[in-house]
């Protein structure tokens, strides 16, 4: 999912799934993305260490957040910015509107995962999180934020 920031609101412009994809498989299509469209930036799950590693190699700042440690703050600001209508979700993107509108939170307040999909939330919920300077959850990387 790509996006960018204009005015404090933050606009969807870009996004896909891929369905189990290989290592190769998903970082060639990262890659055309980021080429196509030009984005700079590399914002991830913090267990995708070996996708942050080669971005970083190849001269993208790439990190991963840590849900651990900053996932129920990341949902909620996410949760705000949409219900605030600060997040511009191209019309196109229905699976995304209908993730965010599922989802239901466990008694830890992230989401139930096991009720419905959240993978686009979660997509959702990190370029806001990076948009608005939440703290990096993984700080290991050399690239900074």
């Amino acid at each position: 999912m790509g996006g960018w920031l204009e005015n404090g609101e933050i606009y969807l412009r870009s996004w896909f799934e891929l369905d189990n994809p290989s290592t190769d498989e998903g970082t060639a299509r990262i890659q055309r993305e980021l080429d196509d469209i030009g984005y700079s930036t590399l914002v991830c799950d913090g267990h995708h260490t070996g996708v942050i590693k080669t971005f970083d190699d190849r001269h993208y700042d790439s990190y991963g957040l840590n849900y651990n440690e900053v996932g129920v703050d990341m949902v909620d600001q996410a949760e705000r910015m949409v219900s605030d209508l600060k997040i511009h979700i191209h019309p196109t993107f229905e699976e995304i509107k209908g993730q965010l509108k599922a989802v239901r939170r466990k008694e830890n307040g992230m989401p139930n995962k096991s009720l419905s999909r959240f993978d686009a939330g979660d997509c959702v919920s990190q370029l806001v999180w990076h948009f608005k300077g939440g703290a990096l959850g993984i700080k290991k990387l050399k690239t900074k934020f």
